[in-house]
């Protein structure tokens, strides 16, 4: 875990979580808790984040820290989406195609790991 998120974005934004569910006019807590510290940890990496900080303090001399500043800012941009369509799919559609009873990539896996294992 790193310090950034377990000791600033988790204790900040997960007390929000019944307000917020509560303003949007009602969703799933578990799903919206766990897309936060899904992102939370994806983009702890960027250089405004304490690991993201430390990459760029421990960089070499030779490294030209301003070209790796936007790059370290970028990745945890990009970990921004990333997190965001991934909690999507899994919290959202995949979630959603459960809860109705209608899981067929489910029964798909699930005649895979039985072929699997009758041979």
């Amino acid at each position: 875990m790193y310090s950034s998120t377990s000791g600033v974005v988790l204790p900040a934004f997960l007390p929000m979580v019944p307000g917020l569910i509560e303003k949007l006019g009602g969703g799933d807590p578990v799903a919206l808790a766990s897309s936060i510290i899904v992102v939370g940890h994806l983009t702890d990496s960027s250089p405004i984040s304490t690991l993201g900080a430390l990459c760029i303090a421990s960089a070499p001399a030779t490294e030209d820290r301003r070209r790796l500043f936007n790059r370290v800012m970028a990745w945890g941009l990009s970990m921004a989406v990333v997190g965001a369509v991934i909690c999507y799919v899994f919290f959202g559609l995949l979630n959603r195609s459960l809860r109705d009873q209608k899981p067929t990539w489910v029964c798909c896996v699930g005649s895979a790991i039985r072929a699997i294992r009758s041979r």
